[in-house]
């Protein structure tokens, strides 16, 4: 009787333990009597855990809010991924994916290169206005930038999909320790980008055919490419930052509430939060790290279109064919704006924002000598682990970078103008 109930009991306990995800042994026992209440041997499937940077959790919010902007870069054939049966994004080189992309590309790349030769043979053999040819040569700006647009994704899509992916480990580890979820608000903007992509797209394929013409019904089609992509490289860059952003306000009151409520009398939960700003901080670096070769391209492109259209434009006068130089001027400025203003704030926010904000903690609310001291690691922690945000590690991005391009930009034209002149 007493072997057959530590028998029941031991099977309570495993039937609990079970339920749980737990892995129980087989015993190594050779009893007759274990043999008959345990007619089957008790083995549980263990759980398979893969490094950190493979988990998964069941829903990356990141990648949720932004999916109508993936998914049509997907469409336009420069972002081959692929949602894996554990729910993460992936990249398979032998896909059926990346092949619809580099034949995507491949069309793409082709028209581009023979829109080139032959709008420069047309420039080459007839005289034109001067303003005419600073229009021709944005076009060749453009159709170059959708000739070398594929490789120079390609060679970041690997790492952009693990920044994705390091988004819904993040979410998971931030779900874990405050049992809530990041509301990044990021849904509604992308879906509104989307959109507007689109109408751009054919805003800019119709000005083209009034102001310049002369182009071929594929030619026009590579055009729309052009202009979507003008729209959605900007808007995945903002909308990261404002989800970093948001995070990082998101944690910060997850701390603050925290001490209100509990006191961190236990400062293990200091240190959870400690570690899951680490965390941000190593997602925020990501961010230029995942995509800096293509931005810095993209960079590049849109300062070499500023300072030309610019230039255009004063030289030329105040005609219908400059109000598109200045348009373009314009909205090449914006968008060297929006990349280095909302980088700097993501950076700030999750740098030296929280920083003060965890010191205005530290000096606010009186806190036992243990909680003091972990903080105090805290804020050490986070003055040596600065978040930047940079071009794959070559120029930080800020808005010293803007001054820096339009200071650039205006040296250019003061020299082109003299040029001219002379």
């Amino acid at each position: 009787m007493t072997m057959l109930h530590c028998n029941k009991s031991f099977s309570k306990m495993t039937t609990t333990i079970t339920e749980y995800g737990g892995y129980i042994p087989p015993k190594r026992t050779a009893s007759k009597s274990a043999a008959r209440v345990f007619p089957q041997p008790l083995f549980v499937s263990p759980i398979s855990h893969t490094g950190s940077e493979d988990r998964q959790p069941a829903t990356n919010l990141y990648f949720s809010e932004l999916w109508p902007l993936f998914y049509l870069l997907k469409l336009l054939g420069v972002f081959p991924y692929y949602v894996s049966s554990s729910g993460k994004l992936a990249f398979k080189l032998m896909s059926m994916t990346t092949l619809y992309a580099t034949a995507s590309t491949t069309v793409t790349t082709v028209g581009s290169i023979l829109t080139i030769i032959q709008k420069y043979s047309k420039l080459s053999a007839e005289k034109m206005k001067f303003e005419d040819a600073i229009v021709q040569i944005n076009l060749f700006g453009g159709f170059f930038f959708i000739a070398i647009l594929p490789f120079v994704y390609y060679t970041e899509t690997r790492k952009r999909i693990q920044f994705i992916n390091r988004w819904g480990i993040f979410q998971e580890e931030f779900r874990r320790v405050t049992g809530k979820t990041v509301d990044l608000g990021l849904g509604r903007r992308a879906r509104f980008f989307v959109v507007m992509s689109l109408h751009f797209s054919v805003f800019g394929v119709i000005s083209l055919g009034v102001l310049v013409g002369g182009f071929s019904w594929w030619q026009y089609c590579i055009s729309g490419l052009f202009e979507t992509m003008l729209l959605l490289m900007p808007a995945v860059w903002y909308l990261t930052c404002r989800g970093l952003i948001r995070a990082a306000k998101a944690l910060g009151n997850e701390v603050e509430q925290n001490l209100l409520h509990h006191g961190f009398r236990h400062t293990d939960a200091l240190v959870q939060f400690k570690f899951l700003w680490l965390h941000l901080s190593k997602l925020t670096q990501d961010a230029g790290r995942s995509m800096g070769f293509t931005y810095g391209v993209f960079t590049l492109f849109c300062f070499g279109g500023l300072v030309v259209s610019s230039y255009g434009y004063f030289v030329s006068g105040i005609i219908l064919i400059t109000q598109g130089l200045a348009f373009t001027a314009f909205f090449f400025s914006t968008i060297l704006y929006v990349q280095c203003t909302f980088a700097q704030l993501a950076t700030e926010e999750v740098g030296s924002k929280f920083q003060d904000r965890v010191q205005i903690i530290l000096e606010k609310y009186p806190l036992i000598s243990g909680t003091q001291e972990e903080i105090h690691r805290f804020l050490a922690m986070i003055c040596s682990n600065p978040p930047v945000i940079n071009f794959c590690g070559f120029v930080d991005i800020n808005r010293g970078l803007i001054t820096s391009l339009m200071s650039q930009t205006l040296t250019y034209l003061i020299v082109m103008t003299q040029i001219n002149k002379n």
